[in-house]
C-alpha cells in the first residue's frame, strides 16, 4: 500500500513529513477561517497602498532630477521653463500636472503587472492564509524556527 507523503521544509532543510491527507486537511481547515479572508483584503490593500506611495515619491524624484539635469546642462531652457511657469495661469498649470500624473499613472497601471513578474520583491505580499498554514504545520511537527516554509508532496514508488 502506497500512500502520498507531504515533506516539509523550512529555510531549505527537511524538518519532518506528515501524511498528504494531514496536510490537505489542515489546507481546508485554514480556509475556512473566515477571518483570514478580512486579514488578506486588508495585507492586499496595505500592498497596494505602499505601491502607490512608492510610485509618486518616484515620480516626484524623477520630476526633480529633470529639473536639475535641465538646470544644469541646458540653464537657458531651465530659465525659460521657470517664467512660462510664473507666467502661466494657476488652474492651466494645475491642469496640466493632473494630465501628467494622469498618464504617468495610466503607463504604472499598463505596467504594474509586468514589474510585479518580473520584479516579484517590489510588491511585498505576505498572505494571512500562508502564515496560518505555516503556524499550524509548525505547531503539528514543533518545529520552532521561522523562516519560509515549502511542503513537497511525494508518491512513493513501486518497487516490484
Amino acid at each position: 500500500m502506497t500512500s502520498t507523503i507531504a515533506r516539509v521544509h523550512v529555510n531549505g532543510i527537511e524538518v519532518g513529513s506528515l501524511p498528504a491527507k494531514t496536510y490537505h486537511a489542515i489546507v481546508r481547515s485554514v480556509r475556512k477561517d473566515r477571518r483570514l479572508y478580512l486579514a488578506w483584503g486588508f495585507a492586499a490593500a496595505g500592498s497596494v497602498l505602499r505601491t502607490l506611495i512608492k510610485f509618486y515619491i518616484s515620480v516626484l524624484s524623477v520630476l526633480l532630477g529633470f529639473f536639475l539635469l535641465l538646470a544644469l546642462f541646458s540653464p537657458d531652457s531651465f530659465t525659460s521653463v521657470l517664467i512660462y511657469m510664473r507666467a502661466a495661469d494657476p488652474a492651466a498649470f494645475t491642469e496640466g500636472l493632473r494630465k501628467l500624473l494622469g498618464c504617468i499613472g495610466l503607463v504604472f497601471t499598463l505596467m504594474a503587472p509586468t514589474i510585479a513578474i518580473l520584479f516579484p520583491r517590489y510588491f511585498p505580499f505576505q498572505s494571512p492564509f500562508d502564515d496560518a498554514l505555516s503556524r499550524k504545520i509548525r505547531s503539528l511537527l514543533e518545529v520552532p524556527t521561522e523562516g519560509s516554509l515549502r511542503i513537497v508532496i511525494e508518491t512513493p514508488q513501486n518497487s516490484e
